[in-house]
């Protein structure tokens, strides 16, 4: 035991490139150098020896004690260390990354993410947009999320939050969580450190398929209808970037375009337009061609600009059929 940890010492000391396969090499020659000299001089072979294995002895002791503080520092291991880092896409971009615990978040287009995981907890905060949780399994320290002012506390599982402007939607994928909301500036303030939070306790609880959403207007936390699958794999296209919008209002299909590219205004001044129903799976970036689908099924005309800021603007509109009146009537 003692070998293989001066081993990692000096591999850990020289960018290891000192291996214990080579330090074993270093040990086995002194014999070899003792049997050159011990037909001449034995007392000469002895002494080299002896002073050999003093010089080897004192650098196994100081290599070993350089690793342990280098192993302590290196892995986090130090009492009340903790291990922080956040994740963020831009607008438009999604992407899948590890946390510490090999726990995997999904970040949506615009989303920042951070968190902070210690010896007790397991901490993370969506400060904006949307992302999703496929916790590991295995790990006694409690998973929690924030987003905004709910608290999602993990029972194995898989989930989805989304931070809106004024309210938080959680989604269960799979499993069970536990929900709490509104949570107060203080308890998120703690939580932020590392903090163990307890108050999930008696909060609600929530399964696969089910969703909560808390409306920061009124502080009131809503439990949703339940989903079908079909509602499930519509709302989590975007894993894949595409927007499905199969059952959509006009409105709600330009207003899930505008999450993924750089709209600034809307405009569809026939309130009778803004409800009519559209349909099919795009890229997130195709937001052009779902204009020009309309053209073509819906007979709507649409005009884009864009302005000094490299927003657009858009506005769709019924199309005008022409007509010529025949000359004499």
């Amino acid at each position: 035991m003692q070998s293989r940890l001066i081993a990692r010492a000096y591999s850990a000391l020289h960018s290891r490139a000192i291996s214990r396969k080579l330090l074993h090499e270093i040990c086995r020659a002194t014999p070899a150098d003792s049997d050159m000299d011990s037909n001449n001089n034995t007392e000469l072979t002895a002494r080299r020896t002896g002073y050999l294995k003093v010089i080897i002895g004192a650098t196994a002791v100081a290599a070993a004690v350089a690793y342990l503080l280098i192993f302590a520092f290196d892995s986090g291991a130090v009492e009340g260390k903790p291990s922080t880092g956040s994740f963020a896409t831009r607008l438009g971009e999604h992407r899948c990354e590890k946390l510490p615990d090999a726990s995997q978040v999904c970040l949506n287009t615009n989303t920042l993410v951070r968190y902070t995981f210690n010896r007790h907890t397991r901490n993370v905060e969506l400060v904006s947009g949307e992302a999703s949780f496929a916790v590991q399994n295995g790990d006694s320290r409690p998973f929690d999320v924030v987003g905004g002012n709910v608290l999602v506390h993990d029972l194995s599982t898989s989930f989805n939050i989304y931070k809106k402007d004024h309210s938080t939607t959680v989604t269960v994928i799979s499993g069970h969580v536990k929900v709490v909301a509104p949570m107060n500036t203080t308890l998120i303030n703690r939580f932020r450190e590392g903090a163990a939070e307890t108050a999930w306790v008696r909060a609600p609880d929530f399964y696969q398929l089910q969703q909560a959403e808390f409306d920061e207007s009124n502080g009131m936390l809503y439990a949703r209808r339940d989903l079908a699958k079909a509602d499930l794999s519509q709302l989590m296209a975007w894993q894949e970037g595409l927007i499905d919008l199969n059952g959509k209002t006009l409105r709600e299909a330009l207003a899930e375009f505008s999450r993924y590219q750089p709209v600034g205004k809307v405009s569809i001044p026939e309130r009778t337009l803004r409800d009519i129903r559209v349909g099919g799976i795009f890229q997130v970036a195709n937001l052009l061609d779902f204009l020009d689908s309309l053209e073509h099924t819906r007979q709507l005309h649409h005009v884009v600009s864009k302005g000094a800021d490299g927003y657009m603007a858009i506005t769709v509109t019924r199309q005008q059929v022409a007509t010529t009146r025949s000359a004499g009537k």
